[in-house]
């Protein structure tokens, strides 16, 4: 399912990329609200799924739809987020198994709305063994600029699957900052499916076309715990781990986190 804007909103948005320089690249998109979940769209009974929107826009409402007409329903509520995006967790409950779409209901620049749309399928999980704790993998640094907007980041990774991820930064055993990532930023863009299947990575810092992540001034290194928030509604933590700042190396030399 691809995401579609009203015409009227994306017309917005190539002069709000024409206005930031005065010249508009082919390469400057404004990232886009969408819904995670799995790529292949099948949720466990009680599934939980994650709404994404650029801070820009308002998600207004979600409700979820059955097409079999079965009793279902929602909890909603906002979840930590970034200077970039907000987001909220949809918890869902059907009184069966079978098909249903969860519809966004999302406010851009003044009161246009449009819809967002996810079709699931709920289905009882073959089973299956998760792992007690998650593993953190340093991809290392993203960093470059152009016209538009610039890029500059910590990658990491995670071998645990899930459609987003809490970041908390640690000092001691005191969490200073959370925040809920999707499993890849790439997702804000329309060239992306909400189904596609894409790598793991989080980006902490400046992402192009987007704006921060995370806030690395005055951290030279970063004491993170990083969770795999699963759709059963479990969740699978790493260890904290010692990730160092983009400005630490130069780009694509990756560093393991301590």
């Amino acid at each position: 399912m691809r995401r579609v804007l009203p015409a009227s909103l994306a017309l917005a948005l190539a002069l709000s990329a024409v206005a930031v320089t005065g010249v508009a690249h082919a390469e400057c998109m404004a990232p886009q609200p969408f819904i995670a979940a799995p790529s292949d769209g099948v949720v466990p009974p009680n599934p939980v799924v994650y709404v994404f929107t650029p801070r820009w826009m308002t998600l207004e409402k979600v409700r979820v739809e059955a097409r079999d007409q079965a009793t279902v329903g929602i909890a909603r509520e906002p979840v930590g987020g970034t200077e970039s995006w907000s987001a909220s967790k949809v918890r869902i409950t059907a009184a069966k198994a079978g098909k249903i779409a969860v519809v966004a209901v999302i406010r851009g620049y003044g009161e246009t709305t449009f819809e967002l749309r996810r079709e699931l399928t709920i289905a009882t999980p073959k089973p299956t063994t998760t792992p007690k704790k998650a593993t953190v993998v340093d991809y290392g640094v993203s960093r470059y600029g152009w016209t538009c907007s610039h890029e500059d980041v910590r990658k990491l990774g995670v071998d645990v699957a899930a459609p987003a991820y809490r970041v908390e930064l640690m000092v001691g055993d005191e969490v200073r900052r959370s925040s809920v990532f999707p499993d890849s930023s790439d997702r804000f863009f329309s060239s992306h499916d909400d189904s596609e299947e894409l790598p793991v990575v989080l980006k902490l810092g400046h992402i192009n076309c987007q704006g921060d992540s995370f806030e690395w001034r005055a951290i030279d290194m970063a004491r993170l715990r990083i969770t795999a928030l699963m759709t059963d509604g479990s969740e699978v933590t790493s260890g904290p781990v010692g990730v160092p700042s983009p400005r630490s190396e130069r780009p694509d030399e990756p560093q393991a986190p301590r």
